[in-house]
């Protein structure tokens, strides 16, 4: 067994990108009191993320062969068969429930959650049916946040919902911003992400309102006292910045500019939580 190619049917750029959003919402809820079911959680997250992406990879096989982007992913290219992708992901979700377990009924029930919405909802009842999919994906992003923020806090509190409402906006944004880019690999496979449908401007202008809506979200967490002046000066300039690349994107609809929306969103929303601990 090649270990590097199950690996990559992980998709260990998303895997990471999302455990660091458990950390970061661990750090802020708990104060940086670490316990033991710190890791375990971190553990249960990484390994749900993973399982859930190689199963994404198994159902969505013969779109990958043909989009672009995709067809050099494990399964398209050859290097893993299929059925092999298949269990490789149930048994790290399996994996995931198992440490879950220890962590008690909360965590189980968000994991399921995320899950639920990732795997069923997004990739097997709405990616190919619906433009509005990517909403679908909500649970399955927020699930790191309320994750750390039930083991850091031992509850989901108000505070906890809000920063978790930051990152279910972004996740569309995140998407449709890619998708925005690919959109011909999306109309040749007949997936109806927004942008393949209503076209590259009108998406770029739904990109801006989602910015838009995700900024004032995100300064409202200083003005509910939540955070210090730090996370209202940082959060103000990363929210300058996703506001004038989506506007750039609407005046003149490139692949060029919503590829760069695509590449500062996953920055910017780890930049939020990073400021949040000042």
């Amino acid at each position: 067994m090649n270990t590097s190619t199950y690996w990559q049917l992980t998709k260990p750029r998303i895997a990471f990108a999302i455990i660091s959003l458990y950390i970061l919402s661990l750090i802020i809820s708990s104060s940086g009191n670490f316990k033991v079911e710190s890791l375990i959680g971190a553990i249960a997250v990484f390994t749900s993320i993973a399982g859930s992406n190689a199963i994404n990879c198994y159902i969505d096989r013969d779109i990958d062969q043909v989009m672009a982007r995709t067809k050099r992913r494990p399964i398209p290219s050859g290097k893993v068969k299929a059925k092999d992708a298949l269990m490789f992901g149930i048994f790290l979700i399996c994996i995931s429930f198992v440490l879950a377990s220890f962590l008690g009924y909360l965590p189980i029930f968000f994991l399921f959650l995320g899950l639920f919405s990732y795997i069923i909802l997004y990739t097997i009842l709405l990616k190919r049916r619906s433009i509005l999919n990517v909403f679908a994906t909500a649970p399955a992003i927020a699930t790191p946040v309320w994750f750390g923020w039930v083991i850091g806090r031992e509850m989901l509190d108000l505070q906890g919902l809000l920063m978790s409402s930051l990152v279910m906006l972004w996740g569309p944004l995140h998407l449709w911003s890619l998708a925005t880019t690919f959109s011909r690999d999306y109309r040749k496979v007949s997936i109806p992400m927004l942008p393949s449908v209503v076209g590259r401007k009108k998406a770029c202008g739904r990109i801006l309102v989602l910015s838009i809506i995700l900024s004032l979200t995100s300064i409202l967490m200083f003005f509910l006292g939540y955070y210090g002046f730090v996370y209202l000066i940082g959060a103000t300039i990363l929210n300058a910045i996703l506001i004038f690349l989506s506007v750039r994107a609407v005046l003149r609809p490139t692949n060029r500019r919503s590829w760069f929306i695509y590449k500062f969103s996953a920055p910017y929303i780890g930049g939020l939580f990073l400021m949040a601990l000042f």
